[in-house]
């Protein structure tokens, strides 16, 4: 299956209940309007309003999919990033790292430099 904004795509039907459970606790927990704010909200990080979902769904049907990157894809993402700095500080080879932590704008202007410079 391709499309990966469905939970079926990752885990067995049996399991979807205690899934779609323990994502919900998590983003109460954590403050829906955190994890969904609307278009241009300071800290949101996109120009795009997250309190909608596509299609007039729920924007809560994807409530796993915030489970899923709390517990998969970021969990890789800080292994993948201390790897990053430890062959940083070794000087093993020409990194280039973009701080995403910055406005969008600016991440945007530091990729499209780095695009456009050819040099990686």
């Amino acid at each position: 299956q391709e499309d990966y904004g469905f939970l079926a795509t990752y885990a067995a039907v049996k399991h979807h209940d205690d899934i779609q459970v323990a994502s919900s606790q998590l983003v109460e927990q954590a403050g829906a309007s955190s994890i969904y704010p609307p278009r241009h909200v300071p800290g949101a990080r996109t120009n795009s309003d997250l309190s909608i979902g596509p299609n007039g769904q729920s924007i809560r049907e994807f409530d796993w999919l915030y489970l899923y990157f709390e517990e998969v894809i970021w969990r890789e993402a800080q292994v993948v990033m201390e790897h990053v700095r430890q062959v940083q500080q070794q000087g093993l080879m020409k990194l280039d790292v973009i701080d995403g932590d910055q406005p969008l704008t600016v991440v945007q202007e530091a990729t499209l430099q780095l695009m456009q410079t050819g040099d990686f």
